[in-house]
């Protein structure tokens, strides 16, 4: 991604620095903001009938192309800052609930455990697959 604003977008270092850095700061409050409205989200009706943590990853992922918006050159800053917050406050949206399902699923903690395996051991088998095969 610095890569991407240095060479395509021009930016500067301090403002790609600044938009590293206001990105943390944001992810800083939306995490446990976001863990904090999922684990209440149970009280509500949409809570009630989708459970309170796939209700999240179900809107959240479509968000998920914002993505995209990010890899668009010959913008500005403001445009750089705004899509990278933004997509990182989704981006939080959707894994804070989604680390958390497996201690929603059960509570007996080897079956935890192995949930919790799979998904580590899927998400490095995707991440290999997303680096190697383009």
């Amino acid at each position: 991604m610095l890569f991407f604003y240095a060479t395509f977008c021009g930016l500067k270092a301090i403002r790609r620095s600044f938009i590293f850095a206001i990105s943390r700061f944001v992810d800083a409050i939306t995490s446990p903001l976001m863990g904090m409205i999922s684990d209440n989200f149970y009280k509500t009706k949409i809570g009630k009938r989708f459970g309170r943590r796939k209700f999240f990853i179900m809107i959240g992922i479509p968000f998920m192309l914002a993505y995209i918006l990010m890899w668009i050159s010959g913008m500005n800053f403001w445009y750089y800052l705004v899509i990278y917050v933004g997509f990182d406050i989704i981006y939080t949206m959707v894994l804070v609930p989604y680390e958390t399902l497996a201690t929603e699923m059960t509570s007996d903690f080897k079956q935890r455990t192995t949930f919790s395996g799979a998904r580590l051991f899927c998400g490095q088998i995707s991440a290999f697959f997303s680096a190697f095969v383009p």
